[in-house]
């Protein structure tokens, strides 16, 4: 009957040899596998985590870096000033800081020669023996200087010591004007000293002039009311004589 039993398949019997390929799963097997895989997964778990501190580490250093302060450069600017000093005096008079170097007075100014005038404003005429130029102004006014008084200076030259400038008269001709027109007569190194109020002249502007002091002796600086002679270099100037639409420029006071 064996050719039967070998016909139909028989029931397994754990006796029996197990099928190729259906016999149980051994255990330590089972347990190898479980520990190994296990083992993976810690792995990989670690493996995250060590990344993930990673990532955190240099998130940190990138923020440590971007609020780190940058160092903060403070220019210092060194400014250095000059004091300026303002000279008051009278309105449109002509001045300097100080009185002009020491020499002799060589142009057409008080102080000066009448050859100098003559060479600045041509031929005068000769009223009453009195020499008087045309001092045409910028403007196309016309003028004149005439020179009244001469005395001898220091080099021997017979020098002007007083004379008058005049607007041509006019409907706007005023004191304040001719005494600005006046200006350019004065020598050149001339200082506005202080006004004085007379009772007859008016105002008396007070000036003085280093080289007009060495041109002129000392007695041409006297004080035409009596009392003490002026330092040298002195003079006067006088435009608001009632009566007289002129200025008069004379040595001394």
């Amino acid at each position: 009957m064996d050719y039967l039993r070998d016909s139909y398949p028989q029931p397994w019997s754990p006796y029996d040899p197990p099928p190729r390929g259906q016999g149980p799963l051994d255990w330590r097997f089972v347990a190898g596998l479980a520990v190994g895989l296990l083992l993976v997964a810690l792995g990989f778990g670690f493996g995250v985590i060590a990344a993930a501190a990673r990532t955190a580490g240099a998130s940190g250093a990138a923020v440590a870096a971007t609020a780190t302060p940058m160092p903060t450069m403070t220019a210092t600017i060194a400014v250095t000033t000059t004091a300026t000093t303002t000279v008051s005096t009278t309105p449109g008079a002509t001045t300097t800081a100080a009185p002009g170097a020491s020499g002799l007075i060589s142009g057409a100014y008080l102080g000066g020669t009448q050859a100098a005038f003559t060479t600045a404003y041509g031929t005068p005429t000769t009223p009453y023996n009195t020499p008087v130029y045309a001092v045409p102004q910028p403007d196309g006014t016309a003028a004149s200087a005439s020179l009244y008084g001469f005395l001898a200076g220091n080099d021997g030259q017979q020098r002007v010591n007083n004379l008058t400038f005049a607007l041509n008269p006019n409907n706007n001709w005023t004191a304040v004007a001719n005494y600005l027109a006046a200006q350019a007569l004065f020598p050149p190194d001339a200082v506005f000293v202080k006004d004085i109020q007379d009772p007859t002249l008016g105002v008396i502007h007070v000036y003085r002039s280093t080289s007009l002091g060495a041109t002129l002796p000392a007695s041409a600086f006297a004080d035409t009311h009596g009392g003490s002679a002026w330092p040298p270099g002195t003079f006067s100037v006088s435009c608001d004589v009632p009566g007289l639409e002129q200025c008069s420029l004379l040595t001394g006071v």
